[in-house]
């Protein structure tokens, strides 16, 4: 699937598929996001994955206008098979992927007649490709038969809708015809009831949505209708953020007819990512793109340390009071040492003349002792 920006894109222009009217409403694709086309014909998604064109119309793609955002995208889906009614008037064309469209519209296989007093809807896209186009329709009396319902405008315009353009009763907002052409008829609104057995043969699957958005601690109903061959009974299941409401969902009592519609109601936990899944490749998904943050790794706590014990601190030393030192002394002042004397010569006789007088003193004693 590919997307585009509509401001690139040039007006879609349906030569020989619409002609100019004075009297139309615009509405926004936002309104009808299952509409379709392929350049010069309308088509209506339906059975999650398929495209109910009319005959004349051919090509290897549909482009399916839609808004995101408040930006309008164009996306483009590859056709992977055509499937034509029996009768013609019809095709059905089977896509490559299931577009994103939050909302359809259902079919309705009730076979209208003679009741003037309804109102019908039909389409065609407005010249840019912006808009869509719808004007008022009711049906001509006596003119239908049991393959065309036969309408015209309320207003005094000629027109022609786009081919393939569904036409929707407004009592139920449900289509009962397809704008489309044979060779007798250039232009006629087949009725859904003279194709409802093809259409049940091909498709034979649910005729759903296939996405939505959901608030955290909401909850909300939808419509599903089937288009099977024959009764079904609910296989659905959720996943992720979504859970089915057993007690108030039509679609899970009981067997479901062909073309009939039931409802499933669906909560949301956390406003976060979850699907609807009705059968296989059949799945409804809800707040897409908004998921929860990963949880970070858990972080292993490091083992414990076992705590030392705690030591007992020792007494506090009191500290001796400081020592005053002591004034420094002074030191004396050095003595000068007196000079010496040099002996005079007349000391040398002196001293002889003293160590002859104690010779003589001693011999004197020894006389003296004798004598005694």
């Amino acid at each position: 699937m590919n997307k585009y920006y509509l401001s690139t894109i040039g007006a879609l222009l349906f030569s020989n598929s619409a002609l100019s009217i004075e009297s139309n409403k615009l509405v926004s694709f936002v309104e009808y996001p299952s509409l379709v086309t392929n350049g010069h014909c309308m088509g209506n998604i339906i059975g999650n994955d398929w495209v109910m064109i009319g005959i004349g119309c051919s090509g290897s793609h549909v482009d399916i206008i839609r808004s995101e955002n408040s930006i309008t995208y164009k996306d483009r889906i590859d056709v992977l098979q055509e499937v034509r009614s029996p009768t013609g008037r019809i095709v059905l064309w089977h896509l490559e992927t299931p577009p994103q469209i939050d909302k359809i519209l259902l079919l309705s296989d009730e076979f209208i007649s003679n009741d003037t007093n309804l109102r019908f809807d039909s389409f065609w896209f407005e010249q840019t490709g912006m808009m869509l186009n719808k004007l008022e329709l009711k049906e001509e009396d006596g003119k239908s038969s049991h393959d065309v319902l036969a309408l015209k405008p309320t207003t005094s315009a000629a027109i022609d809708v786009a081919y393939g353009a569904p036409v929707v009763n407004r009592k139920d907002n449900k289509v009962v015809a397809m704008s489309a052409q044979d060779k007798l008829r250039p232009r006629a609104n087949w009725r859904i009831s003279y194709f409802a057995e093809h259409i049940l043969q091909t498709v034979n699957a649910w005729h759903h949505q296939t996405i939505g958005s959901l608030d955290a601690g909401q909850h909300m109903t939808i419509e599903v209708q089937s288009l099977h061959v024959n009764s079904v009974v609910d296989n659905s299941i959720s996943s992720g953020d979504i859970n089915i409401d057993t007690n108030n969902s039509t679609c899970m009592i009981g067997l479901v007819e062909p073309f009939a519609v039931c409802t499933y109601t669906v909560s949301s936990q956390n406003g976060f990512e979850g699907e609807l899944i009705l059968g296989e490749n059949q799945i409804i998904t809800f707040n897409k793109g908004k998921f929860s943050l990963p949880p970070e790794d858990p972080v292993t706590p490091e083992d414990p340390v076992t705590p030392e014990e705690p030591v007992t601190p020792e007494e506090p030393v009191t500290p001796e009071e400081p020592v005053t030192p002591e004034e420094p002394v002074t030191p004396e002042e050095p003595v000068t040492p007196e000079e010496p004397v040099t002996p005079q010569s007349s000391g040398g006789s002196l001293g002889f003349l003293g160590f002859l007088g104690l010779v003589l003193t001693v011999r004197m004693r020894k006389y003296r002792l004798k004598d005694d």
